[in-house]
């Protein structure tokens, strides 16, 4: 059966004015309307409650309606507090419409208000509760809420199968911890009403009229209660014994008690009216789809129109959706990521999580083809018989109960999972890849250390080098790059000093002699996202000619290499330089007191050299 405009416009009037109206009436509660009535203008006129009454039989036909043609719709949200989780008792019932939504975002936004109580999230399996999907009844009124809300209406009187706190965590809201509750419900099960005709509905909206002015009452005597107790309390009022305070206190008491009942009695009326007008809805919906079925009916082009533009209103969903996955597969792969692959880092182990999340949106993304594949096969023409157009309808439902629940996980996967995964991803490579810089520097400079050790081993071998000095210089230079290569082979990081700073730096002492230079020329080509510019700063390596560690460098060795030397022999100023080093015994070389020492030699203070040359020319002369 069709959702009549009537019907749809009792739902605009509850989503724009009459939620909070209709919900206070199913359940009268003198604190919640005192509550609420700061935010809202709420009018219990006989009038009103005939309105508020004639809605909400609308609006259930209408949900009776919608879950009879739809499948089970499984798991909704709704953002709440601790305050409502513990009215959610187990056969109890839930005495107003139930507010969820498709989507878990916008139920953690509604917990987020909830800032003077616990926020609460409601992960809840309906059952076979009555339901409706409020942006399909409302045709997508742009003027409503709800449509973004992607809101589901759960009927009134609904029972309450469990609740349990959920073993997920929920998350955290403003500092706040987000707790998680599963909770499972059915249809109502307190059917056991008088027939509607047997009720009289004006004596029960003339009664439910009466309530504010009880409520009223009810506060003032609540009121006369707490001020006697605060005045006897205290001793306020020496004249009050003890006797007349208790015969005081039962009075008003035994009044509110009265009037609690009075309460009650009429709230209760209400409710049977209600169970009542919903269980006679249901019973004429069921005569009239019960009557339709054993109707031959003609297909009008009506029909015809509504079933199609409905196989192109899910074809339309489903391309939409498509595209959608489409674009979080292609988010899932990293770019660069065969690069990193080239350059012998091991990615298998970090993309397991995003491959188990990519056969996910495959499953969904088969599931919507298919489903397509099913619509796209309709045959609707106007020699459509009765029977088949229903059954396309019915086929239609499907699919559109498959589209919404791959709404649902797209929207989990897009804004929680593949964040989430994507980060840690992204986060391992480029761990990885420092590991990998560092280790290929490593193992560089130990090639570079090697090469030192191998051409000073040539010198300290050389028989003549013992008579020029060169043999103790060979000696020391051997044994300070050996100690420095064990520390380069047990380097595992640069400190706090970015990497990939630390790698350039490298590349401008070493320069072309370095085989590292290919290596990093893959590196620095690789996308921004996998680099890493957390750190600052860049290590200081130093030149091996440069270095200020070698500390066994005897002065006499360069006294013996100058008495070999003619050019070195005749210079002054270099002799005094010497002694001067001499009687310190070992040589501190640093960059400026090596090169200044080295420049006083005739041979090598000519041209206009850097230091860093003349220390070089020096070290090379020395290994011949």
């Amino acid at each position: 059966m069709e959702i009549t405009e009537k019907e749809k416009e009792a739902f605009k009037k509850y989503a724009r004015f009459y939620h909070v109206q209709i919900n206070a009436m199913i359940n009268y509660s003198p604190e919640l309307i005192d509550e609420l009535s700061d935010m809202y203008h709420l009018d219990f006129s006989k009038e009103n409650i005939e309105d508020y009454i004639e809605t909400l039989q609308n609006m259930y036909s209408a949900m009776y309606k919608y879950t009879k043609s739809h499948s089970h719709i499984g798991t909704v949200y709704r953002g709440t507090s601790s305050r409502e989780v513990s009215m959610l008792k187990k056969g109890g019932e839930y005495n107003q419409m139930l507010s969820t939504s498709n989507d878990y975002k916008v139920a953690n936004t509604f917990a987020q208000r909830h800032y003077l109580d616990s926020p609460v999230r409601l992960d809840i399996d309906i059952g076979d509760a009555t339901y409706i999907y409020m942006p399909e009844v409302l045709d997508n009124d742009i003027d409503s809420e709800t449509i973004n809300e992607d809101e589901i209406l759960i009927a009134p009187f609904s029972t309450i199968e469990s609740t349990k706190p959920s073993l997920s965590y929920g998350g955290v809201l403003d500092g706040k911890n987000l707790q998680s509750y599963n909770v499972r419900m059915s249809k109502s099960k307190n059917r056991d009403v008088p027939p509607l005709e047997d009720l009289d509905r004006d004596e029960i909206t003339k009664n439910y009229s009466t309530l504010p002015d009880i409520a009223k009452e009810y506060f003032e005597i609540k009121g006369k209660i707490n001020e006697l107790d605060r005045y006897y309390t205290n001793k306020w009022d020496k004249t009050l014994t003890y006797e007349e305070y208790e015969k005081t206190k039962n009075e008003y008491t035994k009044r509110l008690d009265e009037i609690k009942s009075q309460i009650a009695s009429i709230n209760g009326s209400m409710q049977t009216y209600l169970k009542a007008a919903f269980v006679s809805i249901e019973q004429n919906i069921d005569k009239e789809m019960e009557k339709e079925l054993n109707t031959p009916k003609e297909v009008s082009n009506d029909d015809l129109q509504r079933v199609n533009q409905s196989a192109l209103y899910n074809i339309s969903r489903i391309n939409e959706l498509l595209t959608s996955i489409s674009g979080m597969k292609n988010s899932l792969h990293i770019d660069g990521i065969e690069d990193l692959e080239s350059l012998g880092i091991d990615v298998s182990s970090t993309s397991k999580d995003a491959n188990n999340l990519t056969l996910k949106l495959e499953k969904l993304e088969e599931s919507l083809k298919k489903a397509k594949e099913d619509i796209e096969s309709l045959n609707i023409t106007e020699d459509t018989s009765f029977e088949d157009l229903e059954k396309y309808e019915n086929i239609l439902n499907s699919q559109s109960d498959i589209i919404h629940h791959t709404q649902a996980s797209i929207n989990y996967m897009s804004k929680i999972a593949i964040p989430d995964i994507t980060r840690e991803y992204v986060d391992d490579l480029k761990s990885k890849l420092e590991k990998k810089i560092i280790e290929e520097i490593n193992k560089d400079e130990a090639s570079l250390l090697q090469s030192q050790i191998d051409k000073n081993s040539k010198a300290y071998s050389n028989f003549f080098s013992i008579f020029t000095g060169k043999k103790k210089v060979a000696s020391a230079m051997i044994r300070y790059c050996t100690a420095k290569m064990k520390n380069v082979q047990n380097r595992a990081s640069f400190g706090s000093c970015n990497v990939i700073d630390s790698a350039k730096y490298y590349l401008q002492i070493h320069g072309d002699s370095s085989s590292f230079k290919d290596f990093f020329e893959k590196v620095d080509s690789l996308p921004d996202t996998l680099k890493t510019y957390t750190k600052s700063g860049a290590y200081q390596f130093s030149r091996l000619s440069e270095s200020a560690d070698v500390q066994t460098i005897e002065a006499n060795a360069f006294a013996e290499e100058t008495k070999a030397s003619d050019n070195i022999a005749t210079n002054n100023s270099f002799k005094s330089n010497l002694s001067s080093n001499v009687e310190r015994r070992d040589i501190n070389s640093d960059l400026s007191s090596l090169t200044s020492l080295i420049s006083t030699m005739p041979k090598f203070s000519k041209g206009d050299k850097k230091p860093a040359q003349v220390i070089q020319d020096f070290s090379d002369y020395l290994a011949k």
